[in-house]
């Protein structure tokens, strides 16, 4: 996870410093595309969380799992950036600018939780042992947390 906060934190400082980016202007194409590309969003995450477990039950049963663990694996690390991402950035974005960006986001922030279900349920078929329980608070109690952070910001200055 902190390699995701590390990462999170380098592009912020690219686009901040580097690259002078306008979150103004960043923030508002968010929301307008969030807007427009929500059902397809919201079908991938979907896809993912269904079509990844059901797959990996199929794999287990003709033996060919190894492959397909790393392929869950993959999405899990996809998963918990894309929590990251989204937690992180709403702060970054309602310090840059004051606006609100979960309000923006509303449903579109939620593939990156879907992703993330989807592949841990995939890695549990495999592997009775993995620890399910820190990775699922992990992913709750930080968009929780930046939702707090993100509405305390203008209560506190």
């Amino acid at each position: 996870m902190w390699k995701n906060f590390g990462l999170i934190f380098l592009l912020w400082l690219a686009a901040r410093f580097a690259y002078q980016m306008d979150f103004v202007h960043f923030a508002g194409t968010l929301s307008e595309q969030a807007d427009l590309h929500r059902l397809r969003l919201l079908a991938a995450g979907l896809a993912v969380a269904i079509g990844l477990p059901a797959v990996s039950l199929l794999c287990r049963m003709t033996g060919g799992y190894a492959l397909f663990f790393m392929i869950a694996r993959f999405f899990l690390v996809l998963g918990r950036f894309g929590v990251c991402l989204i937690a992180l950035g709403a702060v970054i974005i309602r310090l840059e600018t004051g606006i609100d960006p979960w309000a923006g986001l509303g449903m579109a922030a939620l593939p990156p939780f879907l992703v993330l279900a989807g592949a841990l349920t995939a890695i549990h078929f495999f592997d009775f042992n993995y620890p399910l329980r820190q990775d699922i608070i992990l992913a709750l109690v930080l968009p929780l947390a930046s939702l707090l952070i993100v509405y305390l910001i203008p209560l506190v200055g």
